[in-house]
């Protein structure tokens, strides 16, 4: 009996580990599988953040050079990496604007140009995220925009010249040709030449005296889309630039004793605000540029104040 009662015991001992074993088992991974879940969860969520960010990168606008190859004008910009761009064609001046998406200024902010049609080159932080770069024309001119791995280069094509007429012999005049004709043909008759008439009686001394080459005559101003036509012969310069400033609705101030002297320059289809630069080349001046109608995307030439040399106020704005 003692035997059996504690083979019992043992057997009640064990069942009751095992019960308990799995009891435990059965409740204690569930928080924990809970929690890796979560854990997962949150790691997933943040995936497509992480990698958005990383393709977000930011580039860097490192070079802007303007160089001539043939009869073309190139403005090259080059990037840190493969650029996002968008192109825009303005008027009134004449420009291109290319707006580079996600990118950060590293050059100048001003590029001069010595060929043609490019005047200049500008660029600026337009935006914390954007930069823009204006390429400036001296007139409307046709382009287009490749790009090359990092680099977007703008190229302004020579107009093509107009084909040359081909000169081709016309056909052979039987009296200028050599006669072929056997010797036996009939001799041609000669006929003398008619007497020359005799020479013209002298004119009178009043008609013959060549008149005087007269002097080109001004032309008004004309604006149109930015750009002007224009020709002064020994007008004031104070003159001279009330007719342009009627014309074009653009301000300039100057002093009453500045712009007596006389001025004979002229201009065909010339951008205004580099003709009033040569213009007023003697004295100092500031350009004011501002929006059209509110879009600060297009920008024209508002208004100019004139200075004596050496008097005028010492800064610079980007327009």
């Amino acid at each position: 009996m003692d035997t059996k009662r504690i083979f019992a015991d043992r057997l009640r001992l064990i069942a009751g580990v095992l019960v308990f074993c799995a009891v435990a088992g059965y409740w204690l991974p569930r928080p924990m599988f809970a929690a890796l879940l979560v854990q997962a969860s949150r790691t997933n969520s943040q995936l497509p953040a992480e990698s958005a960010a990383g393709n977000a990168a930011t580039i860097v606008i490192a070079k802007v050079s303007v160089s001539r190859q043939r009869q073309n004008t190139i403005v090259s910009v080059t990037t840190s990496g493969i650029p996002v761009y968008q192109a825009t064609h303005l008027t009134d001046p004449e420009r291109v604007v290319l707006d580079f998406q996600r990118a950060r200024l590293a050059i100048p902010a001003t590029t001069p140009s010595s060929y043609g049609p490019v005047f200049r080159v500008r660029a600026a932080q337009f935006k914390p995220d954007v930069v823009r770069v204006v390429v400036d024309l001296q007139e409307a001119f046709p382009y287009k925009i490749n790009l090359e791995e990092n680099t977007v280069a703008v190229e302004f094509g020579a107009a093509e010249p107009a084909p040359k007429p081909s000169l081709s012999p016309g056909p052979s005049s039987g009296a200028s040709e050599p006669s072929r004709e056997s010797p036996a043909a009939e001799p041609s008759t000669v006929t003398p030449a008619p007497p020359a008439p005799p020479p013209l009686s002298p004119m009178p001394s009043r008609s013959a005296r060549v008149p005087a080459k007269s002097e080109p005559q001004p032309i008004e101003p004309v604006f149109s889309n930015g750009m002007l036509t224009f020709r002064v012969q020994n007008e004031t310069l104070r003159s001279a630039l009330a007719r342009i400033s009627t014309q074009s609705g653009i301000a300039i101030y100057m002093g009453n004793d500045l712009g007596n002297e006389p001025l004979s320059m002229e201009f065909r289809h010339y951008r205004i605000d580099e003709a009033l630069r040569q213009i007023l080349k003697d004295y100092d001046t500031f350009f004011f540029y501002g929006g059209d109608d509110g879009n600060q995307a297009a920008t024209s030439l508002k208004a100019i104040w004139v200075y004596p040399e050496g008097r005028g106020p010492r800064f610079a704005s980007f327009k």
